[in-house]
């Protein structure tokens, strides 16, 4: 049978129907066989009424047979200190929990009517119970290494309850502090695992220090690759600047050759026209029947081919004076045909430098066209390609749209001239 921790530890002891100094003393009346009846408490020093002592002298009297009596402690700072062996859930570690626990009686009647319980053994029980559950679920590492703070929130956590529990038997708790005991092979694994731990800590500093100089080198590597790219780059730039300076003196030269080919040209066509306007005189033969009318024509062809020359230097002066004459003056061939176009194209309804590019045009097209097998393709392709744009240009009634036409075919324009 198990010792009785509340009597072991005198916390409750039987005594007389006398007070007791520093105890409560709880007096009960036996009940028939097997019962009891609680009667009233006798508190230290207390001074009983007279009618009080007179019960005690009558109790006494019949010689106290049915009446028995315990003394409880009133000391308030009670101490027992237990250990409890806690088996982690992982199934691999054990340690033994110690526990000091710090209470009081709070209630003596209950305590005493409840001693046979032994509720002193009863809260060691559940406190035990209590912690041990807390306990094996908790990390290895925190119960080894972080076990002050891991057991004030285990504390904090089961303190309300096991106060409830202690107050069911008359109990207080006061305070319980904890403390855990290793085996000698814990520690062993204590210190395998710290040597594993500085192992691993030597590796990570060596991992480190390798990337870093990994990240140094490449850092190095990727300046050096800058380095050599702006150079690469200042290379290029120079390179770049030569070769434009030579492709601008090459277009210089171009721009020279191309002025020094052009004159030539505008004179080739200005000698052309200027030729077949003259040339017109013979076809007009019919109409002249005085000298005075052929000196006219004489003179409006003359003032007709200037102008003409005029205009493939660039210069393009007002025709609008020369023009009827010489249209009436020429019938057929080079001269009709530009007759005609100046006619047209001043009374077209745009404005007098949009005319010009038009008749500049015209002029440098049926010029090249009269070279014949001298022309070039790419030269009258680019007037043809600028008489045809500007005649899409807008603008235009539409039968002077359509009398434009010729001039954007220049087989058919070729026939006309000749």
């Amino acid at each position: 049978m198990m010792e009785n921790l509340t009597f072991a530890h005198k916390i409750i002891k039987p005594h007389t129907v006398d007070p007791l100094e520093g105890h409560t003393v709880v007096i009960f009346e036996k009940i028939g066989e097997a019962g009891e009846e609680f009667r009233f408490e006798i508190e230290p020093g207390m001074r009983m009424p007279r009618s009080r002592i007179d019960l005690f002298k009558w109790l006494r009297g019949r010689g106290g047979t049915n009446y028995f009596a315990y003394a409880v402690t009133n000391d308030p700072e009670l101490r027992l200190r237990f250990a409890t062996p806690v088996k982690m859930d992982v199934q691999a570690h054990t340690f033994m929990l110690v526990t000091s626990l710090a209470y009081a009686v709070s209630d003596p009647r209950l305590l005493v009517m409840r001693r046979n319980d032994d509720p002193l053994r009863k809260l060691r029980e559940e406190i035990g119970a209590r912690l041990q559950y807390e306990f094996a679920s908790k990390s290895w590492i925190s119960i080894r290494h972080e076990f002050r703070e891991l057991s004030a929130d285990v504390i904090a956590s089961t303190s309300a309850l096991l106060g409830q529990f202690a107050a069911r038997y008359g109990l207080t708790i006061s305070d319980l502090a904890l403390t855990c005991e290793l085996d000698e092979k814990d520690f062993a694994d204590a210190r395998h695992e710290a040597a594993i731990e500085q192992q691993i800590d030597i590796h990570e500093r060596e991992a480190n220090y390798d990337r870093l100089k990994i990240t140094e080198e490449s850092k190095t590597t990727n300046l050096r690759s800058e380095h050599q790219h702006e150079e690469r780059l200042r290379q290029t730039y120079r390179d770049n600047e030569i070769q434009t300076l030579q492709q601008m003196q090459a277009l210089k030269g171009a721009d020279l050759q191309i002025a020094v080919d052009r004159l030539t040209n505008n004179r080739r066509i200005a000698a052309a026209v200027a030729t077949a306007a003259e040339g017109a005189i013979g076809t007009a033969g019919g109409a002249i029947r005085t000298p005075a009318e052929l000196l006219q024509a004489f003179t409006t062809l003359q003032t007709a081919v200037g102008q003409m020359r005029a205009v493939s230097d660039g210069t393009l002066p007002a025709v609008s004076e020369a023009i009827p004459l010489l249209a009436a003056s020429a019938q057929n061939g080079v001269a009709a045909v530009l007759a005609e176009m100046f006619v047209q194209t001043a009374q077209m309804p745009w404005p007098i430098q949009r005319k010009q590019e038009l008749q500049s045009a015209i002029l440098h097209l049926v010029g090249e066209l009269l070279l014949d097998g001298a022309a070039a393709t790419v030269v009258v392709e680019q007037h043809r390609s600028r008489v045809e744009a500007l005649r899409s240009g807008g603008g235009l009634r539409v039968e002077q749209f359509d009398y434009l036409k010729k001039f954007t075919d220049a087989d058919r324009l070729r026939n006309e001239i000749q």
